[in-house]
């Protein structure tokens, strides 16, 4: 997500929220300011310094309350709706609504899975190869009023870790990482899902590190 801040005078702005966003959103948020929110698969943000009315907002009791309508399209459709639920945390009395459409067209998914191959395996990375063990299982989701879904992924535990350095952003992750498991999905064999955790590492290495870390090594 990346936003942009396209006006600003005083505490009245509008923004903007890039990226792509599975869901439909439409609502209103009474806070502090009062941020008008409209949502198709990209958020836009109006907010308004309002602080005289708030007053108006009490003795009406939806100060600190939000107005919110969503539909989302990530691990199913659902729908969800905040009918001036409290934004500081649930309180008794808040109205918030949820109703999972794919759930009820489809009925509740009995899961099971089966395993297709699980070896040791070398981890190549520049510094050296790494241990680890690597599970290749068939998952099938079966429902009552629908059609069976299966999806193949491979699960692969590395107990040394492969190294990587911190984000940086906070004080608790300023040090050394590491990955130690890793789960793919739609993968067809587990030389394809070592690919996939060969690459992320790489990349992670990279992006914090610059461009002279993908060889990494850790610090004494």
């Amino acid at each position: 997500m990346r936003k942009h801040l396209f006006f600003n005078k005083a505490r009245n702005c509008i923004s903007i929220e890039t990226g792509f966003l599975p869901l439909i959103q439409l609502g209103v948020d009474f806070g502090e300011d009062i941020t008008f929110s409209f949502g198709f698969f990209f958020q836009l943000y109006l907010s308004f310094d309002f602080r005289k009315i708030n007053s108006w907002l009490d003795r009406w009791h939806i100060h600190n309350r939000a107005l919110m309508f969503s539909m989302w399209f990530s691990h199913g459709w659902s729908v969800s709706a905040n009918i001036f639920s409290n934004t500081m945390g649930w309180k008794r009395g808040d109205w918030q609504l949820y109703l999972n459409i794919s759930a009820l067209i489809q009925g509740n998914p009995k899961v099971f899975s089966k395993m297709v191959e699980e070896k040791e395996i070398s981890i190549p990375m520049p510094e050296k190869a790494y241990c680890g063990k690597a599970t290749l299982s068939d998952w099938t989701w079966t429902y009552p009023r629908w059609f069976p879904k299966t999806i193949r992924r491979c699960e692969i535990q590395i107990p040394e870790g492969i190294p990587f350095p911190g984000k940086g952003e906070n004080s608790w992750d300023c040090g050394d990482d590491a990955t130690f498991s890793i789960t793919t999905e739609k993968v067809g064999s587990i030389a394809e899902a070592v690919g996939i955790l060969v690459g992320d590492v790489l990349a992670t290495r990279v992006r914090y590190g610059g461009q002279d870390c993908w060889n990494f090594k850790k610090e004494d």
